[in-house]
């Protein structure tokens, strides 16, 4: 069954993109950063290329790759729609925000993207149909993936979720993942507001989607738009089940590889948007900042609202809020 539907989403795969010459189309800036991604990136910039109603500007950031990344970019030097820059090696934060940066502002739409995935040919004409109600407004545009392995095999889907994207729930949790996300010009604007690269983000999905679930909108369509593959050495992960995500968040938190990793974000978003806040938007910050004393714990795992979006993983944040293991 899950083959069956990827299939059916990949069935113009490989098709001739749409010469956007002939017919006006909706501009899509694509922001893909590289670094060591030669083994599947060829893949994926086909497939962002064969977009469907759509007029793709490609521009990859290299973040000083020391595989073959370069090599295979270099012959896609020859195609108008991609642009191609090279860099020393920033980290995915930073090499993102160079992109957001030197983003073509004629376009419509901004899209993040990864070097490892494969898209769906729809992709970007869903996300511009989905952002286009919100006008001027900022606006995220974001979709579950299909998990895959190394080969594109589907092994399950990222959760549908129960409750609609909030501040709140981005304080402490990320549903909008980089690679299925798309921003507009104004998202784009709020993001660049500050004049700086965010020194404690912790990647640049999860800070986009706290910024704009604090001042715009964040659209979850429930609809997979591309494949997620899962080879072992991503960037970030997910489990194909709720048990393995949960799993997932809950041994990194009590090993202390994510420890810190929240307050710190949180913190950092206070100093460059504090000032625009709403009162409650500042409250639930706040108890977010104060997570490192035991009056803050306290707040924050007695807070009357839900933090993240299912149950058992939101019982489990306010036990590890009350352990320190935040």
């Amino acid at each position: 069954m899950l083959k069956e539907h990827a299939e059916k989403q990949l069935r113009s795969k490989g098709q001739p993109a749409v010469d956007s010459r002939r017919v006006q189309l909706p501009a899509v800036n694509v922001l893909m950063s590289t670094y060591n991604g030669g083994r599947y990136l060829a893949a994926q910039i086909d497939s962002i290329l064969n977009q469907e109603g759509v007029d793709v500007r490609l521009h990859v950031r290299d973040d000083g790759s020391k595989d073959a990344t370069a090599e295979i970019l270099r012959t896609y030097k020859t195609d108008p729609r991609v642009r191609i820059t090279f860099g020393a090696h920033m980290g995915v934060v930073g090499s993102f925000f160079a992109l957001l940066q030197a983003a073509d502002r004629s376009c419509e739409v901004f899209a993040f993207a990864d070097q490892d995935d494969v898209w769906f040919p729809d992709k970007l004409r869903r996300a511009v149909h989905g952002l286009a109600p919100l006008g001027d407004k900022p606006a995220i545009y974001t979709t579950r993936l299909v998990v895959t392995d190394s080969t594109l095999e589907p092994r399950g889907f990222t959760p549908k979720w129960p409750r609609p994207p909030s501040f709140s729930n981005a304080l402490v949790e990320n549903i909008a993942s980089g690679c299925a996300s798309a921003l507009n010009r104004a998202a784009l604007d709020l993001l660049l507001a500050p004049g700086e690269i965010p020194r404690q983000a912790f990647v640049h999905d999860w800070w986009a989607y706290i910024v704009v679930s604090a001042f715009g909108t964040v659209v979850f369509d429930p609809a997979p738009s591309l494949y997620y593959r899962q080879h072992g050495d991503n960037v970030t992960g997910v489990g194909a089940t709720p048990l393995q995500r949960l799993f997932r968040k809950i041994r990194r938190q009590v090993a202390g590889g994510s420890r810190g990793v929240i307050p710190a974000q949180v913190a950092e978003f206070r100093r460059l948007y504090r000032d625009r806040l709403t009162a409650a938007h500042h409250m639930a910050l706040e108890r977010i900042c104060a997570i490192h004393t035991i009056r803050g714990r306290l707040q924050t795992a007695l807070a009357p609202w839900r933090w993240r979006q299912t149950l058992l993983d939101d019982v489990a944040f306010r036990a590890l809020c009350l352990l320190g293991r935040i």
